[in-house]
């Protein structure tokens, strides 16, 4: 099947996003561009069979058992793969990357007084207290 042929099997929402996506990547993006489409439609389809149902949540099953619906459970796992095809194909911003970092950059200092201070997991020279991590021993043996 060629692109526009794939690209007519889709819901029109999705195929417009898909289009524009088109237009503004490279070209050696489409295919991941027309599998984040495919798995779109998917979701898309996925949630209105669910929405039809009157968006069931729970279910009887035949054996007695209440549990999820079966169509939340696809739900979940079509958006999953969606949204991993979408990160795969480039598109979007990662937040990971624009994530501020959680301390200070290297060479920030709080104070003047601080610019020395050593690393606070470098390792300390304790060799300055020689005398007194020395073991001291009685002559009678009693501590």
């Amino acid at each position: 099947m060629s692109v526009e042929e794939d690209l007519q099997t889709l819901h029109p929402a999705v195929r417009a996003s898909v289009e524009r996506y088109l237009q503004v990547t490279d070209a050696d993006k489409s295919s991941g561009i027309l599998r984040y489409g495919c798995a779109l439609d998917v979701e898309h389809r996925v949630r209105k069979a669910w929405v039809d149902l009157g968006q069931p949540v729970l279910m009887t099953f035949s054996n007695g058992m209440t549990g999820a619906h079966p169509l939340l459970k696809v739900m979940q796992a079509s958006a999953k793969l969606a949204a991993d095809l979408h990160k795969a194909a480039g598109l979007g911003i990662d937040a990971a990357a624009y994530r501020r970092s959680p301390t200070r950059p290297i060479g920030a200092v709080s104070a003047p007084d601080r610019r020395n201070a050593p690393p606070r997991n470098a390792p300390v020279n304790r060799d300055h207290l020689g005398p007194l991590l020395q073991v001291v021993t009685y002559p009678d043996g009693a501590a």
